[in-house]
């Protein structure tokens, strides 16, 4: 029985296969991986699915916007190129006599003194009533004349040319920064046929008629339009002023 129970005391266990542990980290590190990529997959199939289309639609109308605004640029500049060339030419150009512009009746006139048959035209104010004819009513009057054909023009002796300016300063009607006062006497020559007689019926038909008839009836203006010899004095010559070119070419 001793050995019996020594035997049974004393015998070898059977081995066991150890229990599952955990898996290794690497394998636990690949599987997360693999997990992520499949995910990231998964999400830029969708996007694609749902935004490929129009961001390729967008795409394509911005490049031809980009082709529109290119090709109106290569235009702007064919007609800047253009016009810099026209620039360059004109200002190369030599300019004739016949292009300067022309200074009215009295422009190339006015530089000599007039003489001959024409008319004159008298303006009386009664005593006390220096403002009823203003120096609008002159410069009408003035321009009257001229568009009746006659071909110099002087008022109160003052040859009017291209920049003789009749205005009032105060109470003072000036011609050419000269003081006038009434009576005012208008004084043109006629150099068209029939002389001063055919230029004192074309005032009187035209609109002059008119406005000395309204100054006659609101101020008592009296009035006399008469063709004789006139003699007219030459305008006084203004300064000229000649351009030139800034230094930088003007930049």
């Amino acid at each position: 029985m001793a050995l019996v129970d020594d035997l049974l005391l004393h015998r070898t266990p059977h081995p066991r296969t150890p229990p599952p542990g955990p898996p290794p980290r690497a394998v636990r590190w690949l599987g997360a991986l693999v997990g992520v990529l499949c995910g990231l997959v998964l999400v830029v199939a969708a996007l694609h699915a749902r935004t490929g289309v129009p961001v390729t639609a967008q795409q394509r109308s911005l490049v031809a916007a980009v082709d529109d605004r290119r090709t109106a640029l290569d235009g702007t500049e064919q007609q800047l190129r253009e016009l810099r060339a026209a620039v360059a030419s004109a200002a190369t150009a030599p300019v004739a006599p016949a292009a300067l512009p022309s200074a009215g009746p009295s422009g190339a006139a006015a530089a000599l003194p007039a003489e001959g048959s024409g008319v004159v035209l008298r303006l009386v104010v009664p005593t006390g009533a220096d403002q009823a004819v203003q120096d609008r009513d002159l410069q009408q009057l003035a321009n009257d004349l001229w568009a009746a054909g006659a071909g110099a023009v002087a008022l109160d002796g003052v040859r009017l040319g291209p920049r003789t300016a009749i205005r009032t300063a105060g109470s003072t009607v000036l011609v050419g920064y000269r003081p006038v006062s009434p009576p005012y006497v208008l004084s043109a020559t006629a150099p068209g046929a029939g002389g001063g007689a055919a230029l004192r019926a074309r005032v009187l038909a035209g609109p002059a008629r008119e406005q000395l008839a309204d100054l006659a009836a609101a101020y008592d203006v009296g009035w006399s339009l008469s063709s004789r010899t006139v003699s007219l004095p030459a305008a006084s010559p203004a300064p000229l002023r000649l351009a030139s070119p800034a230094p930088g070419g003007g930049r």
